[in-house]
């Protein structure tokens, strides 16, 4: 995102370059990362080819192009996945939306989103930083397509996931945006004293609230996030003493999904969320292997 708004501030084919490519390794890091800020990047172009700055398109072009080529191999994987007979069961499975409609469950926040981009051009009008708001006004109309992309694809790759885990940041630079331009209208240092002590005190209260929450988040659920010596005992023997990439049978969901993540095994009956195996093809082997340890049937 930062490298972005600097692309848009200086607007030199290099930084829009630099800025692509690390858009591109951010896509493999985590993919809806990447995707919306590739998302942002594709509004801006839009933007500017409306405001006639053809300058500016061609150089958000550029950017795609980098995009484009540093994710080449994530699109070739896609596509050969794509390719399979059960694809649309896989898709399913990682929780995808079908859908065709308008989400108008969320237009409350798209009236938000609505709001950030008036105060990102106010913010622009008083201080000139042209940048800051095309990087904004960008975002947020790039957040209310990303909610919507299903109207055009015919799904929505795991809506949750958006606004809890990416439209927060720039959201959040929006509202700073026009917390500074209000700060301009205050006149006297006093005034300016006791905004700023309660902009203050906002601002720790939601960071002790989310302190609070992780603290007790935690406590909660420390048991089911905790691995068991037992376990980890036999896993660090299956390490040390099984060939590499030696498959393991167990009738155990829990199990099956712990020892690919802390030994060079291989499980018999696979985890659904990191196997290309069919729905058919892991059910056959989950009940292959509960009858091989003669779990009852009731089970």
């Amino acid at each position: 995102i930062y490298l972005l708004y600097r692309a848009l501030e200086k607007k030199t084919l290099r930084s829009f370059l630099i800025a692509g490519a690390a858009n591109g390794f951010l896509f493999y890091t985590y993919m809806p990362n990447g995707a919306y800020v590739f998302a942002t990047a594709g509004v801006a172009g839009v933007y500017a080819l409306v405001h006639r700055d053809y300058k500016l398109t061609k150089y958000l072009l550029a950017y795609a192009g980098i995009f484009g080529m540093v994710t080449s191999f994530f699109w070739y994987n896609f596509i050969q996945i794509n390719q399979l007979p059960y694809a649309e069961e896989i898709r399913r499975r990682v929780g995808i939306e079908i859908s065709n409609g308008f989400r108008t469950t969320h237009i409350y926040d798209f009236v938000s989103y609505g709001l950030l981009a008036l105060l990102a051009m106010w913010y622009s009008k008083k201080t000139g930083n042209k940048a800051a708001a095309h990087l904004i006004v960008s975002a947020m109309v790039a957040q209310v397509v990303i909610m919507n992309m299903q109207m055009v694809i015919g799904f929505n790759l795991m809506p949750s996931v958006w606004e809890s885990h990416e439209f927060y940041i720039l959201n959040a630079t929006g509202l700073f945006l026009g917390i500074g331009v209000l700060f301009s209208y205050l006149k006297t240092s006093r005034g300016k004293i006791i905004a700023t002590g309660c902009i203050a005190l906002l601002t720790l209260s939601m960071m002790s609230r989310a302190l609070i929450t992780e603290y007790e988040l935690a406590r909660v659920t420390y048991a089911t996030r905790t691995i068991e010596p037992a376990t980890l005992d036999a896993m660090q023997w299956l390490q040390e003493n099984t060939p590499t990439d030696s498959v393991v049978i167990t009738p155990s969901l829990a199990t099956s999904a712990t020892i690919p993540a802390l030994t060079h095994n291989r499980v018999f009956v696979p985890y659904s969320m990191n196997t290309l195996a069919s729905k058919d093809e892991t059910l056959n082997r989950f009940l292959i292997a509960n009858q091989l340890f003669g779990v009852p049937v009731k089970h």
